[in-house]
């Protein structure tokens, strides 16, 4: 079984699209958008993107999950969590297409996959907080402990932020920034993954863990075509190379 993980969409539809006609043309079962997937319920672009994402994903029959990233509305996605729970995948528009909960493990393929959103936003300094930034965009600590204590070893580690240890550039100059990657290399350690998976910083990059070995892979943005992408084979986490 063949997964896809998607780097940051941003609600843009053309570039889904994108992602879906490559996932069908490499036989891809799953698509996992690694945050910044664009999940802006309450605007109209936002709404309609949502909208077309469920209406591709049904038409191509290849669901779409995401996890959050800090460009996204948290008090919509706390709403859901509220409403739901963090204990299974949560509908958002239609059963084609679900938010990935910050702790929730999902088994494709024989393999388990942990899901762990959030990251800082370098330019919050300029939005304006609950219209189009939240505090709680950034990855709780605690929360994270106590998500690993539930989960244990898990194949594979499907983060936002990419963990401490690779050449990220500015976003990890910052102390803050430096701070979130620092907890996903603490989660790493906690779970043991063979393979993690992250967002957030807009081009591709993949170095292997210096402390673990794990490979890790940061994809592009939208826009980026095949380095927004990366396709994995579940049954033993081998890298595809698309066509």
């Amino acid at each position: 079984m063949r997964v896809l993980f998607a780097g940051d969409i941003h609600a843009n539809a053309e570039h889904l699209k994108w992602v879906i006609d490559h996932a069908q043309a490499n036989r891809v079962s799953q698509i996992i958008a690694v945050g910044n997937f664009g999940y802006w319920p309450y605007s109209a672009t936002g709404y309609q993107f949502l909208r077309e994402a469920n209406r591709l994903a049904e038409q191509s029959g290849i669901p779409i999950g995401w996890l959050d990233g800090n460009e996204e509305d948290h008090g919509a996605i706390d709403a859901l969590i509220e409403a739901h729970g963090d204990g299974e995948p949560i509908s958002t528009g239609g059963a084609m297409v679900y938010h990935l909960p910050r702790g929730y493990v999902l088994q494709i393929g024989g393999k388990s996959l942990l899901f762990y959103g959030g990251a800082w936003s370098i330019d919050w300094m300029d939005r304006t907080e609950g219209i189009d930034w939240w505090p709680n965009e950034t990855i709780d600590f605690d929360h994270m402990e106590m998500g690993a204590d539930r989960v244990g070893q898990v194949d594979v580690l499907v983060t936002h932020e990419c963990p401490a240890g690779g050449p990220v550039g500015h976003r990890g100059d910052h102390p803050m920034a430096a701070a979130q990657q620092l907890y996903i290399g603490h989660l790493m350690d906690r779970v043991e993954p063979r393979l993690v998976v992250s967002g957030h910083h807009h081009h591709w990059m993949g170095w292997n863990d210096p402390i673990t070995g794990a490979p890790v892979y940061v994809l592009g943005r939208d826009g980026q075509g095949s380095a927004s992408v990366l396709i994995v084979d579940m049954d033993d986490l081998s890298i595809i190379e698309s066509t």
